[in-house]
């Protein structure tokens, strides 16, 4: 959001009005987003309370309840931000080639810029792992381990 905000203040009165548009549309994505996953999660699981009390022996003895699939939520609003990091990545490219500025300092702000795709690798690198540890296999541990041995070689 923050990013998006600046990006406001950075073209407030240079830029075209898509611009502007298109860093609303992504600020209300954003919250919208946020929204879905805080509230997905928290209603994920009848009752409610289930949720944090699932992982209790105790609690499950004497409870009924059901939950959703977590790792399918996790993974779904995971591509979600995914898509939203990409856009505010590239929402700024155009902005940048129509300065009037020489083309080697367009180069050096593009690369700049080019920062932003760092978080949808970082994000991309987490859905296969969550997709990896949901859906395949529980034993985080040992192939941590054997991730880390392997890169230690």
């Amino acid at each position: 959001m923050a990013i998006l905000v600046f990006y406001r203040r950075l073209a407030s009165r240079s830029v075209a009005k898509t611009f502007h548009t298109c860093t609303t549309i992504l600020m209300v994505l954003t919250l919208v987003v946020t929204a879905a996953f805080i509230l997905s999660l928290t209603v994920s699981c009848n009752p409610i309370n289930s949720y944090w009390n699932r992982v209790d022996p105790e609690w499950r003895k004497y409870h009924s309840f059901k939950c959703g699939n977590d790792g399918l939520m996790i993974l779904a609003l995971n591509t979600l931000w995914i898509i939203i990091d990409l856009a505010m990545a590239l929402l700024p490219v155009n902005l940048v080639w129509n300065l009037q500025m020489p083309r080697s300092h367009k180069v050096s702000l593009s690369a700049l810029f080019s920062l932003a795709f760092l978080p949808s690798v970082a994000a991309s690198c987490r859905s296969w792992a969550l997709y990896r540890l949901w859906f395949h296999d529980w034993d985080i541990t040992c192939k941590a381990c054997a991730a880390t041995n392997v890169l230690q070689r």
